[in-house]
C-alpha cells in the first residue's frame, strides 16, 4: 500500500504492484512481443485485464499497456493488434443500505 498525492485533495491510501512484480509484467510484455510469442500475450493481457482496480494499480496497468503499444511499434512495425485494456476502478464503502424483502421485491419489480 501506497499514499499518493490527490490534486486538490487529500492524500488517499491505494494498493500497488511491488517493483518486482511490475517489473516481471514488463519483462513478460518484452519477450511475447519480441519472440513473437502471441498466445503468452494474450495470456498477459488476460492476466492484465484482472487487477485489483486500486487508482495505483490501475496506473500500473496503463503505463504496462502504453509500453505494449509502443514496443509493439517498434519491434513489429505496426498497429497493436489487441484490445485496449480497462481495469475498473474500486470505491471507497460508504454506508450500506438495508432492504426488507418485501422492499426489495416491489424495487425488482419497479425496474422491470
Amino acid at each position: 500500500m501506497k499514499q499518493m498525492p490527490r490534486k486538490n485533495s487529500d492524500p488517499r491510501w491505494t494498493w500497488m504492484m511491488t517493483a518486482d512484480t511490475y517489473d516481471y509484467w514488463h519483462t513478460e510484455i518484452q519477450q511475447a512481443i519480441r519472440k513473437h510469442h502471441d498466445d503468452r500475450l494474450k495470456q498477459i493481457w488476460y492476466s492484465l485485464r484482472r487487477v485489483g482496480g486500486f487508482h495505483g494499480v490501475r496506473e500500473q496497468v496503463f503505463k504496462l499497456q502504453t509500453y505494449a503499444l509502443s514496443e509493439w511499434r517498434r519491434s513489429r512495425k505496426g498497429d497493436y493488434p489487441y484490445e485496449k485494456i480497462y481495469v475498473g476502478w474500486v470505491g471507497s464503502f460508504k454506508h450500506a443500505e438495508i432492504f426488507t424483502l418485501e422492499e426489495l421485491v416491489l424495487n425488482m419489480n419497479k425496474n422491470k
